[in-house]
């Protein structure tokens, strides 16, 4: 991983002038911390979702695919996907999109140094990765805290400290939603960003339904772990976040999305990924529908898998309930 200032992109390079726009925006809508005024705009395009991140109905959707040999893909856009997705939609913030964008890649155990010319090839792999995705999880639907727990002015604050996950976060409550009445969604199942709790806590049921497993992580403790728990299913690992440790950070090209992509199977059908890779599962995923497979984005599902806490929505959750998950 690279620092801000390795970044061609660092924080000194955002107009005081785009800090000021965003947070306007910031105080101009209220909504977005508003789980049912979120809900509402999505039943106003007319689209199938789930508001509960253990909701059955996903683990069922994933399970018909693997049974009928569907490609199938669900993906999350968190804050970082938001920064990608979003990247060229606001014009209004081109300095702060472009740090956005960097910093969200550059905190990867995956990354790379972009350059313009990849900032604007991520943008469109992360819009083609939703356009084919089955599921879409989204930010906004599901909330662990009150709204009335939300000052708008903190907020701004905090976005004056750190640019890169307020903004993606508010991103993405607010593009995906554009998205949804652009009619870009249509289809679409829309479910919680943080779906992976009702996968993990149904693995058993996923696994199943295939015959091979591949697992994109870099958990290798938990995938030997489900070797062991589960003998008689083929399974693979895919290792990830291995590039910036070995020093290819700076690197202009992001060369681990080859690496992963030419460890994919040419013919998938039936077979369930798992996958553990940031901002990056939502690429392969786009790539293992294309190629058959059916993808999950589980991201830190495989944390919970393990019985740990690595994200502060965990550590919001009821012990009881992730309890039952660990393996």
């Amino acid at each position: 991983m690279f620092s801000d200032s390795d970044s061609p992109y660092p924080r000194s390079s955002v107009t005081d002038e785009d800090v000021e726009t965003f947070a306007e925006f910031i105080r101009r809508n209220p909504q977005i911390w508003d789980p049912e005024q979120v809900r509402r705009r999505y039943r106003h395009c007319g689209l199938p979702f789930i508001d509960d991140p253990f909701d059955p109905a996903l683990a069922t959707r994933i399970v018909e695919a693997l049974r009928e040999g569907k490609p199938f893909s669900a993906i999350r856009i968190g804050d970082g996907e938001a920064n990608i997705a979003g990247y060229k939609y606001y014009r209004e913030t081109p300095s702060l999109n472009r740090h956005a964008l960097a910093a969200s890649i550059g905190n990867r155990r995956d990354s790379f140094s972009p350059t313009e010319a990849w900032l604007d090839k991520l943008n469109a792999l992360m819009n083609a990765a939703i356009a084919s995705a089955d599921v879409v999880g989204v930010l906004g639907i599901w909330r662990t805290k009150r709204t009335t727990e939300i000052d708008l002015e903190t907020i701004v604050d905090d976005f004056k400290k750190d640019y890169r996950g307020i903004t993606g976060h508010i991103r993405g409550v607010d593009f995906l939603i554009r998205l949804a009445e652009d009619g870009r969604l249509n289809s679409k199942l829309i479910a919680p960003a943080h779906f992976y709790f009702g996968l993990a806590q149904r693995l058993k049921t996923l696994l199943s339904a295939t015959e091979h497993l591949i697992c994109i992580t870099n958990r290798t403790d938990m995938v030997r772990k489900l070797q062991t728990q589960n003998p008689a299913l083929k399974i693979t690992h895919i290792p990830v976040g291995t590039v910036g440790r070995h020093g290819r950070n700076k690197h202009p090209h992001p060369v681990f999305l080859d690496e992963v992509r030419a460890q994919l199977p040419g013919q998938a059908r039936g077979c369930l990924h798992l996958i553990g890779a940031g901002v990056w599962a939502e690429l392969y995923c786009n790539w293992i529908k294309e190629n058959g497979g059916v993808a999950v984005d589980l991201g830190s599902g495989f944390d919970l898998l393990s019985g740990r806490l690595t994200r502060p929505v965990h550590r919001r959750m009821p012990r009881a309930l992730l309890d039952d998950i660990i393996l």
